[in-house]
């Protein structure tokens, strides 16, 4: 399929990265005629100090860089296993993926989206066979055990976990794709990738599959189907109210404020340039972001986002649950994405 492969290195024999290396990685590689980076590593943004920051926005810019040049970045999203993805996958220029195991699960360890964060993908990331180096204590282990000559530095193959193992198979993906679209575009690439992916068993693997988008695996796990797109087609855009929230009022109140959030909704070949809110039929606010004040009881809200060709896709985002309890105590509202997903 005409993928050829370029080997960048930004960490040194002794597995260490300092600040210049990553960046200077990315350009080159896009210098020589990369069309995609994978990104096999990540920070943890949350344990950083002021005075890394701007080791943080050299990479930042370099990845920007990247990306205005047409190429597709792809990152590990951390391991975790809580919510707040790794920097870069947290980039929306950058391809975030997760890991899944061989029961289509969820890996535990495998980082999720945390608020106004977008997870795309995960892929197969536990027990994938690989090639390796004996280490000085593995080597030190053999010897132990009986089993002499395996010198520090010999190479060999071991099996292990990790998102890092799961991003290169979402990169090996978007090379087949870009194979057959030569010209396509991240907002194209990701829009195959994700509307391609099997959805797959909750995080504890019990009950049944997560429908739709989930922060704990995306759009799914993925499913290398490479289309050919047609240039002249306008493909409708994508609307996506986020994940599924929850929120409380105290009191007696006949009402809640309700935000309402359309930032992930999305368009592959052009613009969304209308984003309406919709109840009974009926607009109830308009834009991008929207705040609305909601009685009690039971909501359904759908998102109606329009591109520059007038093309409509509506999305039922959500069911406003409000419950009734006595005076004084805790009333609570769920939103929970609607099963059917948007559709036509």
């Amino acid at each position: 399929w005409h993928c050829p492969l370029m080997r960048v290195r930004p960490i040194n024999a002794e597995g260490w990265a300092f600040g210049p290396h990553a960046p200077a990685a990315i350009y080159y590689a896009v210098n020589k005629g990369a069309r995609v980076i994978n990104m096999s590593w990540g920070i943890d943004l949350s344990t950083l100090s002021p005075s890394d920051l701007g080791d943080i926005q050299v990479l930042a810019d370099a990845i920007d860089y990247a990306a205005s040049h047409g190429v597709i970045l792809v990152a590990a999203g951390g391991n975790a296993g809580k919510a707040g993805l790794d920097f870069p996958a947290v980039l929306p220029n950058v391809i975030s993926v997760g890991s899944s195991n061989w029961l289509d699960q969820r890996s535990e360890f495998s980082s999720f989206a945390g608020p106004g964060e977008v997870l795309d993908v995960v892929a197969p990331g536990e027990l994938i066979w690989s090639t390796a180096v004996v280490s000085a204590y593995d080597a030190l282990l053999y010897e132990i055990l009986g089993l002499p000559g395996f010198e520090p530095g010999t190479p060999t193959y071991a099996a292990a976990d990790g998102t890092s193992f799961a991003a290169p198979l979402v990169s090996g993906y978007v090379g087949l794709i870009l194979s057959q679209n030569p010209g396509a575009t991240l907002q194209q690439v990701r829009q195959i990738i994700r509307s391609n992916a099997k959805d797959i068993l909750d995080p504890e693997g019990i009950g049944s599959n997560l429908t739709g988008y989930d922060p704990f695996s995306g759009f799914g796990r993925i499913r290398m189907v490479v289309p050919t797109l047609n240039p002249g087609q306008n493909t409708p855009p994508f609307a996506n109210t986020g994940s599924d929230r929850v929120f409380s009022v105290v009191g007696g109140a006949q009402s809640a404020s309700v935000a309402l959030n359309g930032s992930g909704s999305f368009d592959i070949d052009g613009t969304i340039v209308s984003y309406q809110w919709l109840e009974n039929g009926a607009q109830i606010a308009t834009g991008e972001t929207a705040t609305v004040s909601l009685p009690l009881g039971t909501h359904t809200i759908t998102l109606r986002v329009t591109d520059a060709t007038g093309s409509a896709v509506p999305h039922v985002p959500m069911r406003v649950v409000r419950t009734d309890l006595a005076i004084g105590e805790l009333e609570s509202a769920l939103f929970e994405s609607d099963a059917t997903g948007w559709y036509t």
